[in-house]
């Protein structure tokens, strides 16, 4: 029996991964979640506040697909509609069979361009991993580029911002997206004013929009909540949250509007554990604060870091911050909330890094003289030069490690494979 020929071998791994691909797309769109009693148009392309973030999620997550069935022996054309018709029969058990989850065009169209996506790329897999020397010059430039450029958007987002609408203050709201806080209310604040239930002042609505100003919360210990409880939040007319402080767990979490907020991505969140008390071993370490106690929860933007503290009569003072970096990009296009408050640099290092690998791979490939000082001079200006300007925390020395590492690691691979 002869052994398999490259050919041969590659074919079998792109049937593979496209099999694998399509047991992920079951996996992140067919189980089954708790049943929103919020109504969405099936007939949307960009739906709900985080529209933008679902649709560019669903291009990746078909991007594989598309790229194993053309690397599998499909024409464009028939790898193309497999793609289509694995995202009807998902958004079709999705509107009738699978509870929780909402079938809408967007998805379609999102599910089709990922698909395409990946046909495309499958095409150009030779030009992007082995160029010839000229073409991996031009994109090492083109790479560098865009590197900078991702970072300095990732700058941009991260600024404060206020939508142009009415606004409401609300106290523990009964929401039908959401879980009901057990505690409550006593007293609540905001830039040194009360922040009493009904319209927003304009004196918080400009400190808001400044991104300036200190929100103060007393409350009483509730329950704890799986899902997330809002305590206090500021909510427009078109049920977007500007500012709010909720429990989820036996967790404090404060959320800020940013503008890719206004982008329909996700903005980062400062989650405080174990301050509000836990019940169960799904909520993780038990807290120490009794229900019912009173509990005082201080959360603001000041600059590049974005705070929240927690102390009350029974549990010592907890407190977590995030440093606001153009490093974090990765955040914004996460399909959950995540815990920000703990160690989060080395998946901003993994970002930076892995994004600087591919240039400098290319870099390595083209062996051009200037195309060391090139890296250099690239990760000194994203990581050093853009934050200042939009008034954000330059990374830390994990990140420039992290991006450094990437760097080095894509370029002696690229000289190895250059050799």
């Amino acid at each position: 029996m002869t052994d398999p020929s490259p050919a041969d071998r590659r074919l079998l791994l792109a049937r593979v991964a496209a099999g694998v691909a399509l047991a992920l797309i079951g996996v992140a769109t067919l189980v089954p979640v708790e049943e929103s009693e919020v109504a969405l148009t099936h007939f949307c392309l960009v739906c709900g506040s985080l529209g933008a973030q679902d649709f560019f999620d669903n291009v990746l997550l078909f991007v594989p697909l598309g790229a194993a069935l053309r690397l599998a022996g499909l024409s464009r054309l028939r790898a193309v509609l497999a793609a289509v018709l694995t995202t009807v029969a998902v958004e079709s058990l999705q509107y009738s069979v699978v509870t929780g989850r909402d079938a809408s065009v967007g998805d379609l169209l999102s599910n089709t361009i990922g698909g395409a996506l990946g046909v495309l790329l499958a095409d150009r897999w030779r030009a992007l991993l082995l160029p010839r020397t000229a073409a991996a010059r031009r994109l090492a430039l083109g790479g560098a580029g865009g590197w900078l450029a991702v970072l300095a958007a990732t700058a941009w987002a991260l600024a404060p911002s206020f939508p142009d609408r009415p606004a409401v203050v609300q106290w523990t709201p009964e929401d039908p997206a959401l879980a009901i806080y057990q505690g409550e209310v006593l007293a609540a604040s905001f830039a040194g004013r009360p922040l009493l239930p009904g319209p927003l002042p304009p004196e918080a609505r400009a400190a808001l929009a400044a991104g300036s100003g200190q929100l103060d919360v007393r409350l009483t210990a509730g329950d704890e909540r799986s899902d997330l409880a809002p305590i206090v939040r500021v909510r427009t007319a078109d049920s977007v949250d500007v500012l709010s402080l909720s429990e989820r767990y036996c967790a404090l979490e404060l959320g800020v509007w940013t503008r890719v907020s206004d982008l329909r991505f996700r903005s980062p969140t400062v989650r405080v554990p174990g301050v509000l008390p836990c019940d169960g071993e799904a909520a993780g370490p038990r807290g120490k604060t009794a229900a019912r106690d009173t509990l005082v929860a201080v959360g603001e933007r000041r600059g590049s870091e974005v705070r929240l503290s927690a102390r009350g009569r029974t549990a010592p003072a907890a407190s977590r911050s995030l440093a606001l970096t153009p490093t974090l990009g990765w955040s914004f296009f996460l399909p959950w909330t995540f815990p920000f408050g703990g160690t989060s640099w080395p998946l901003s290092a993994l970002w930076a890094g892995g994004l600087l690998f591919a240039v400098a791979y290319w870099s390595g490939r083209g062996g051009a003289r200037w195309a060391l000082p090139l890296l250099a001079g690239t990760v000194a200006v994203g990581l050093g030069a853009i934050a200042p300007p939009f008034s954000l925390a330059v990374p830390g020395v994990g990140e420039w490690v992290g991006t450094v590492a990437g760097g080095l690691a894509g370029w002696a691979l690229g000289r190895r494979r250059a050799g």
